[in-house]
């Protein structure tokens, strides 16, 4: 699956706190689906498989981890449903994006760092 990795220098518990703030910010519904992991949920799936250019759903898979003394939060996006494809592809890609942007912005408030940021 795709989707975005950012490192940070924030605690784990701290970070996790403030990419949930983030994605309620972008109005998604939030799933808890384990330690530090939730699923961020927006738009209607039926919606989206009969209008796809219309409407998006999204069902984001997100994480929050320790590497080597590093904090990882990793944003993965799901596959697009219906008609447009093509253009859900994108538009999934676009809000995953919007979500990891978020997330920066609270960690850069809250005076941490982003060492690195990969698309995968």
């Amino acid at each position: 699956m795709a989707g975005f990795k950012l490192t940070t220098d924030v605690a784990e518990n701290r970070t996790y706190v403030m990419t949930r703030r983030a994605a309620r910010k972008l109005d998604f519904i939030l799933e808890d689906k384990g330690e530090r992991a939730f699923e961020a949920t927006k738009g209607n799936y039926w919606m989206t498989a009969l209008f796809g250019s219309v409407n998006t759903y999204c069902q984001f898979q997100v994480a929050v981890g320790t590497v080597e003394g590093r904090t990882e939060v990793f944003v993965v996006r799901n596959r697009p449903v219906g008609m447009g494809k093509a253009i859900g592809f994108e538009r999934l890609r676009t809000l995953a994006k919007e979500l990891a942007n978020a997330i920066i912005t609270e960690i850069l408030g809250a005076g941490g760092k982003v060492l690195d940021e990969k698309e995968y």
